[in-house]
Parts: C-alpha cells; sequence; structure tokens
C-alpha cells in the first residue's frame, strides 16, 4: 500500500506543477467559453478600455475558434490594444494579419489610420524594441508603413500625408533626391492639396541645404528658381511663396558670397580690374543680396576710370 501511494504522489505533485506553470492547462480543465461569449468579452473588455483583458480574450478565441469570422475581426481589437498599450510592432503586425485574412475587412480604413500613427511614432523618435529595449530607430519600419499605404490607397488622404511624412524623413536621412522626388510625386497626384503647397517649400528647402553643402554646384540655384516658378504658377496668391523667395536668396547669398571672397582676394593683392569683375557680376547676377550692397561699396573703393571700367 505504500509503494502504491509514494508512486502517486510524485504524479499528483507534477500534474499540479504542471498546471500551475502553464495557464492553458488551466483552461482545457475547465469549460471553454462558446466563440459568441468569447467574442463578447473581447468587445466588452475593448469598450472598457482594458487592453490586457482584450489580449487575453482574443488569444483564447483565436486558439479555440480561429476558422471562425468572430477570429478574423478579433484580430483588429487585437492589434488596437497592443497600440494602446505602446506595443507598436506587434500592433502593425497584427493590423497586416487582420488586413491580409479578409478581401473586404470590416475595419479596413481603420486599420489603416492605426498603421500610419504607428509610423508617425516612429518618424517623430520612438524606437523599436530589441531584447525588450526600446532603443533602436525605426525609420525603415515608418519609411515601409508609409510605402504600403501609398500602393494600397494611391488617391486617399492618408496617401498625401504618407508621401509629405515620407520625403521629410528621407530629407532627415540626408536622402535629398529621393525626398524631392516624393514630394514632387505628391504635388503630381494632389495638386491642389495643401500639402502640395508646403510640399514646394519643402523641395525649396532641401535644395538650399544641399546649396550649403556644395558650395561650388549651381545647379540647386537652377532647380530652386525653376521651384518658385512652378509654385507661383500654381498657387499665385498663396503666402508660401514668400517662404519659397526667402530661401532661394538665402542661397543667392551662399553663390555671391563665394564670388565676393573672390573679388576680395585680387582686392588684396592689389589687381583692381580682376576685383571689379567679380564685384560686378555678384551685382548683376545677384543684385537683391546683402552681398551685393557689399560689393558696390567696395567697387567704389577701386576708383577706376570710366575706361578702365569698360575693360573689366
Amino acid at each position: 500500500m505504500k509503494k502504491m501511494y509514494y508512486l502517486f504522489f510524485p504524479i499528483c505533485l507534477l500534474t499540479s506543477l504542471h498546471a500551475r506553470e502553464n495557464p492553458r492547462f488551466e483552461q482545457h480543465q475547465r469549460e471553454i467559453p462558446s466563440v459568441q461569449e468569447c467574442y463578447s468579452l473581447v468587445l466588452e473588455s475593448y469598450q472598457n478600455k482594458n487592453w490586457n483583458k482584450v489580449i487575453e480574450q482574443a488569444f483564447l478565441l483565436l486558439e479555440e475558434y480561429p476558422t471562425t469570422a468572430f477570429a478574423q475581426d478579433v484580430l483588429f481589437y487585437l492589434a488596437v490594444s497592443y497600440f494602446e498599450l505602446e506595443e507598436y510592432e506587434k500592433a502593425n503586425e497584427f493590423f497586416s494579419n487582420y488586413l491580409k485574412k479578409q478581401m473586404t475587412p470590416k475595419f479596413f480604413e481603420e486599420a489603416f489610420m492605426y498603421k500610419f500613427k504607428i509610423a508617425e511614432k516612429y518618424r517623430t523618435g520612438t524606437k523599436k524594441a530589441i531584447l525588450g529595449l526600446k532603443w533602436i530607430p525605426a525609420r525603415q519600419e515608418a519609411l515601409d508603413i508609409y510605402e504600403e499605404l501609398t500602393s494600397t490607397l494611391p488617391n486617399h488622404e492618408l496617401t498625401a500625408q504618407s508621401l509629405f511624412a515620407k520625403a521629410e524623413l528621407l530629407a532627415r536621412g540626408k536622402d535629398y533626391k529621393a525626398s524631392i522626388e516624393t514630394y514632387q510625386n505628391l504635388i503630381q497626384q494632389f495638386p491642389k492639396h495643401f500639402l502640395a503647397i508646403r510640399s514646394y517649400v519643402e523641395i525649396g528647402r532641401v535644395y538650399l541645404i544641399q546649396s550649403q553643402k556644395e558650395y561650388a554646384n549651381q545647379d540647386f540655384l537652377e532647380l530652386a528658381t525653376i521651384n518658385l516658378h512652378r509654385i507661383s504658377a500654381s498657387f499665385p496668391s498663396d503666402e508660401a511663396i514668400h517662404e519659397v523667395e526667402d530661401m532661394l536668396l538665402r542661397m543667392q547669398e551662399v553663390y555671391a558670397k563665394e564670388l565676393y571672397e573672390i573679388a576680395l582676394f585680387y582686392h588684396r593683392k592689389n589687381k583692381p580690374n580682376a576685383a571689379y569683375l567679380y564685384y560686378k557680376r555678384i551685382l548683376t547676377i545677384y543684385p537683391a543680396t546683402l552681398i551685393a550692397k557689399k560689393a558696390e561699396k567696395k567697387m567704389a573703393e577701386l576708383h577706376l576710370s570710366a575706361e578702365e571700367e569698360s575693360h573689366a
């Protein structure tokens, strides 16, 4: 009898420990609610914003009733719950799963709205979690979501916002060519949208940044001038034109300064004719700049005769 007791006791103990360490074991020991009951509990928890409870009930439904229509809809509530808990990677994953499960999902537009919000979180600095630590920038994840939105909803308001955000993110990453192309795509797809106006402004800003990095490349000035003509033609009365003009003027200051430095070099070397030539060029090409006023004063200091000026 004692032998039977010693044999039976370890089995009971192991069973008890297994049940304690594995919640699924306990679930299967008690009666599983029907799919309708599970779904009702998900909705009730969702309405009460009890996100952890939503996740718990959603996984129970997905495990017990994976082929039902309820299982498809519950993916949306699961994704929203992860979003509200700021677990954006899981949220994006479940939104994607939800959108793939059905041809016409009930919450199609809402799911993409949340995806856009996730991309914006990443764009504005939310880090990607690795090994439980949120410390890796999620720039590429944001770009991927923007790309998904623009390809799936080509004429939607979210696409205009996604293109603008994507272009800004590309510019921040110094991918200037791709940034300008994205702004131009937005203008082409949404020519009357207010973000089209802002895109012209941001294109001007990117050209300004490039001009400050590559002083010798005058192409940026020409491209910025074309950009000004385009916004003036498309939105002739918009105040944003002044922003583009101001940035173009700042670019002109950059290039005028380069000529001015050369003119000063010749001026100091007592080569007045060469100095005069560069001062005059500044006045001719960049007359609205502050550098032009300095060049005009320096020209007066040269005291060249009329004949010398004509030959300069």
